[in-house]
């Protein structure tokens, strides 16, 4: 079933600013203390520092991509980023959405045991 039901909205967890804040920014700073030494001593200053913002610009991007699609879809038909995804591109949207977070996911896991 896609879509915000009445029940998944009341069941979804509520975060105040704060608590999202400091949940991304532990989040972000964790995998990154483990990550970011590795790959300046394994590519050098020069090719990391690319590489850093290659990333930078890419985030920025898909935030920007995330903010527009929240405007233009309903936010009462949206509970999660795959439902996002599916009120954005149909199936294929929903399908990426949770594909990108398996890989994201298996990437952090990655990070950590390096």
């Amino acid at each position: 079933q896609q879509g915000c039901t009445p029940e998944c909205s009341a069941a979804a967890p509520k975060m105040s600013f704060k608590s999202a804040v400091f949940s991304m920014t532990n989040t972000i700073i964790g995998s990154g203390t483990l990550t970011i030494p590795f790959i300046f001593s394994k590519c050098g200053w020069l090719v990391a520092n690319v590489i850093a913002l290659t990333v930078v610009v890419l985030t920025t991007f898909s935030v920007h991509l995330l903010a527009t699609t929240c405007d233009i879809v309903a936010s009462d038909t949206v509970c999660s980023f795959e439902t996002l995804g599916h009120a954005a591109c149909g199936f294929k949207g929903s399908l990426y959405a949770e594909v990108t977070f398996i890989v994201g996911g298996i990437g952090t896991l990655t990070g950590y045991l390096i």
